[in-house]
């Protein structure tokens, strides 16, 4: 375009002039196009990896008149506070748990199936994705005939087909001899044509910790993630290091001594530091949305707040339910009526909410870019939003309060600024 500039901005330097055609690695580019004389601005700002910089208000001008936004990068993660729920236990919760028993109907795997384990469908699952389910057992023991039971009960929460994972037991087969099974067998379920998106991840226990490591592992991969995972008393950090292994020790069913030799036993000599079979210390950025149950009086409770927190803090869904005056393995008490019930409603929730923090926040408009990430605009904040396909939220300021915005067929994001009448471009 004739006699058309750009203006390559630094924060607190002055503007500096670059060719149209430049790009920059790692920043976001915004043009604006105003009403009346011919004006053409553009700026850009670098992404500042883990910064929590604030949205800025105004803009520089530049020697030619034109008016130039500085762009920063807002990094915020979803929510405030872990959204968390204390259910007590009451004598009708006991009742309802106790009218939740039924029969069982089970299914073998195709003699062709490369994965040991069966599917449990229970009556009233539609058959549209599948649970996959791993069992606890202190990444020891398994018992075929419970985990049956506990499979049917899931199917029928999540209204599909269950898988029963079976996997190789430490001390023999320490670890990741048990992960590995457990990403065969989901593997297997989408070899199936089963939509990443329609499986669901169950898991208590040692299972809990297994699903949570096989979200890590896979999003370390590049593999399909599920479309949600639920982790029943989760154990999170195998360093040991939360406060109720003390707290609880004598309260809860397990005793500290305990979870230290499962521990050990299970590692086999791995880093109980390391991710992800600590699943606390990893990358938790972008996993899909979770449920996390625990007892209250549970040595892992802090295990399970403490992972909520994490990954509530890298943007991640998640939700924390913690059952009063519980112990571990809860789940397969009368209690497990209400857990059941819980697991349906939050697998079938028809809207999944992702707030946006700030002193005005106000999402006006979203769309879908050509980068496979959701765009929004910010009217009373003035700024530009984007949330990536891995959850990762970014906000870009761009002046007055933009409105309406598309995808432009040249790959940019496209937005109208009604009061200040002009349209801006972003890339």
């Amino acid at each position: 375009m004739t006699g058309a500039s750009s203006w390559r901005l630094r924060a607190a330097a002055r503007t500096r002039w670059s060719p149209p055609h430049r790009r920059w690695a790692r920043r976001a580019r915004v043009c604006w196009w105003g009403r009346g004389r011919w004006r053409w601005s553009c700026g850009s700002a670098r992404r500042t990896e883990g910064a929590d910089l604030p949205l800025q208000s105004g803009a520089p001008t530049n020697d030619r008149g034109g008016e130039v936004a500085v762009l920063r990068p807002h990094r915020r993660h979803v929510g405030g506070p872990v959204q968390t729920t204390t259910i007590p236990a009451t004598p009708e919760q006991a009742a309802i748990g106790r009218d939740r028993t039924g029969g069982l109907f089970t299914a073998e795997l195709p003699a062709d199936a490369r994965i040991d384990g069966e599917w449990v469908t229970a009556p009233g699952a539609t058959g549209e994705g599948a649970v996959v389910y791993v069992h606890g057992g202190g990444f020891q023991h398994t018992d075929p005939e419970r985990e049956r039971v506990l499979a049917y009960h899931f199917s029928a929460a999540a209204r599909r087909p269950a898988l029963r994972v079976e996997y190789r037991l430490a001390p023999e087969h320490p670890y990741p001899a048990a992960l590995e099974d457990a990403l065969a067998a989901y593997g297997e379920v989408l070899r199936r044509g089963i939509p990443a998106e329609r499986v669901l991840f169950v898991g208590e226990s040692a299972g809990a910790t297994l699903i949570l490591s096989m979200l890590l592992e896979l999003k370390r991969t590049g593999r399909s993630l599920p479309g949600g995972a639920v982790a029943i008393s989760p154990s999170t950090d195998l360093t040991l290091s939360s406060e109720s292994l003390t707290a609880n020790d004598g309260k809860d069913v397990i005793s500290r001594a305990v979870l230290t030799t499962v521990a050990a036993d299970y590692l086999g000599g791995a880093d109980p530091a390391g991710a992800p079979q600590s699943p606390i210390h990893g990358k938790l950025g972008g996993l899909p949305p979770l449920l996390i149950a625990v007892g209250g009086d549970e040595i892992l409770l802090d295990d399970a707040r403490r992972f909520a927190a994490a990954a509530d803090a890298a943007g991640v869904s998640v939700q924390l339910d913690v059952y009063e005056g519980m112990p571990h393995a809860f789940h397969l008490s009368a209690e497990a009526g209400t857990l059941l019930g819980r697991i349906g409603d939050w697998v079938e929730a028809p809207v999944r909410e992702y707030p946006v923090s700030g002193p005005k926040a106000g999402p006006y408009a979203v769309a879908s870019g050509p980068d496979g990430a959701l765009w929004f605009t910010l009217v009373h904040e003035g700024g530009i939003g984007r949330r990536s396909a891995g959850g990762e939220l970014s906000l870009y300021s761009v002046g007055a309060g933009p409105t309406v915005i598309a995808a432009g067929p040249d790959g940019a994001m496209w937005f109208s600024q009604y009061q200040d009448h002009r349209i801006g471009r972003i890339s």
